[in-house]
């Protein structure tokens, strides 16, 4: 009978995914604080009511641009609603339009590279040129060349930027699924006779999809910041709708006198993007060390 493989020490090997839960509260203490915020923040999109102080729509006039303190933590905005609740409701807006966009870019992105990695060299060849060209373009810049031609509001926002990530997502899908064709299991299962849908299905999606999703967790934070700049730009919902890019781009006329209504919504998308990003590499280098 084979021994089983052991360890320096001669016991089992750990299995990757409890190497990684080991790991993180030692070595990734930043992961659990990041996890916490995006949980508070899925928490604040479907429950607003629970985090919220005031009414974001009320407006109190005699309360008007007044300093973050106890009554209002973030402070007041030019009608005197509380800036703090209205972050709280916006997060919902900005949330969706980022998940579409994500889910948008994840979908058609490893779709095309599924695709492109399995289908013969001048197919493949067709395909990385599309991607090529939608990388060679900032994604900013193509979101808002698309947003455009499709109009102002949320869901066109959120298609927009969803578009412009397709390459990343291509182009790493693609990469993955020549990794894994690779695989002596995969070759041998060719060999035995298997179908090439199944042998894709059943193998190679599997084992590919994982540092895709890794991807998506970091594209997230990406998208967040494309999506609040065409919403500052003033190409996503209109007033009185409340979102990231939107409070800032209605703050900035007041900065002079109320500097709380620049820096809170500022500070609520960059902790997001780094909340997303730690998660993402988290992720990513957890698959990285999985055999």
């Amino acid at each position: 009978m084979r021994p089983a493989m052991t360890d320096a020490v001669g016991l089992p090997p750990a299995s990757p995914r409890r190497r990684f839960a080991l790991a993180v509260p030692a070595l990734r203490p930043g992961l659990w604080l990041g996890l916490a915020f995006v949980l508070f923040l899925a928490t604040c999109a479907l429950a607003p009511q629970v985090f919220a102080t005031h009414d974001p729509l009320a407006i109190l006039v005699r309360e008007k641009l007044q300093p973050p303190g106890p009554g209002h933590w973030f402070g007041t905005d030019h009608l005197g609603r509380d800036v703090y609740s209205r972050l709280v409701y916006g997060t919902g807006n900005s949330l969706l339009a980022t998940f579409i966009a994500v889910a948008i870019g994840l979908a058609a992105g490893s779709l095309l590279g599924l695709v492109s990695g399995t289908a013969p060299r001048a197919v493949d060849a067709a395909f990385m040129r599309v991607v090529d060209v939608m990388l060679a373009i900032p994604n900013l810049l193509l979101s808002l060349a698309i947003v455009t031609a499709l109009g102002f509001g949320l869901v066109p926002v959120a298609i927009a930027v969803g578009i412009g990530s397709i390459g990343s997502f291509a182009r790493l899908m693609r990469a993955e699924v020549l990794r894994v064709k690779g695989l002596t299991f995969v070759e041998s299962t060719e060999l035995l006779g298997a179908s090439k849908p199944y042998v894709i299905l059943r193998h190679v999606l599997p084992h590919a999809v994982g540092p895709v999703l890794a991807l998506a967790t970091i594209e997230f934070g990406t998208a967040v910041l494309s999506v609040s700049s065409l919403s500052f730009l003033g190409f996503g919902a209109p007033p009185p709708a409340m979102e990231w890019g939107l409070l800032i781009a209605e703050g900035r006329k007041f900065i002079n006198v109320g500097w709380w209504l620049i820096l809170f919504p500022s500070l609520v998308i960059v902790a997001t993007v780094l909340a997303t990003n730690h998660l993402g590499h988290a992720l990513e280098e957890h698959h990285g060390r999985a055999p």
